[in-house]
């Protein structure tokens, strides 16, 4: 499974057996995130990254702060507390490897 966006694992962490590729852009709720793997016992079967996913590989700008409602900041939009996030494409991500049977987004 892969569930792009994860904030702090809600979904991924409920797939029962499943192996899980969980990607976070935002890095106060990637932080969440490996906590909440961390304390439920899933470093085994998850793999979480902290990264933007895109059509191509570079940096976007996040809004920063807003907890889960976190957002991509247009070119030139300015925002308090702004951030710079890697992106990197799925194929790239997922390096060979067989796509995955579920994926997961609120984008």
């Amino acid at each position: 499974m892969l569930e792009s966006s994860a904030r702090a694992g809600e979904l991924a962490t409920r797939a029962v057996g499943a192996r899980v590729l969980a990607i976070e852009p935002i890095p106060d709720t990637f932080a969440w995130l490996t906590r909440n793997v961390a304390v439920n016992g899933l470093g085994e079967r998850m793999r979480v990254l902290n990264l933007g996913l895109g059509r191509r590989e570079g940096r976007l700008r996040f809004t920063g702060g807003l907890d889960t409602v976190n957002q991509v900041l247009a070119e030139g939009e300015l925002a308090e507390d702004a951030l710079e996030v890697p992106v990197r494409t799925l194929d790239a991500v997922l390096d060979g490897q067989s796509p995955t049977r579920a994926i997961a987004s609120d984008n």
